[in-house]
């Protein structure tokens, strides 16, 4: 019985530790399958804080005029596209360099491929 209890903690504790790692402050998201508050899905937002072990959730800011901070799970959030790789305006600029998301900035990195 003991040892059953301990594979239990430690699947509910690898199980966190895959959650936390998911994402990071900073990351842009979709919020996705929401019942209570299906208001926000579909919508962008940035994960302002870190992973809150206790609730399970990530603390999010949706981005857009209401700025509303909530707090959601991490099967609720899913990567959103980044914007930098898909504006031809800096595709144009910088033809040979890797164009990444940091946030909410865009990063170009030389000499990618040469």
């Amino acid at each position: 019985e003991n040892l059953q209890l301990k594979t239990m903690a430690t699947d509910t504790q690898r199980e966190t530790e895959e959650e936390y790692t998911k994402f990071k402050q900073g990351d842009i998201v979709e919020v996705v399958g929401l019942s209570a508050t299906p208001q926000f899905n579909g919508k962008r937002a940035k994960i302002v804080g870190l992973f809150m072990v206790d609730t399970k959730r990530w603390p999010i800011e949706i981005l857009d005029a209401t700025q509303e901070k909530i707090a959601v799970k991490t099967a609720n959030i899913k990567l959103s596209p980044s914007l930098c790789a898909t504006d031809p305006s800096l595709k144009l600029k910088f033809p040979q360099n890797r164009i990444r998301r940091s946030g909410l900035e865009c990063l170009v990195e030389s000499g990618i491929g040469l």
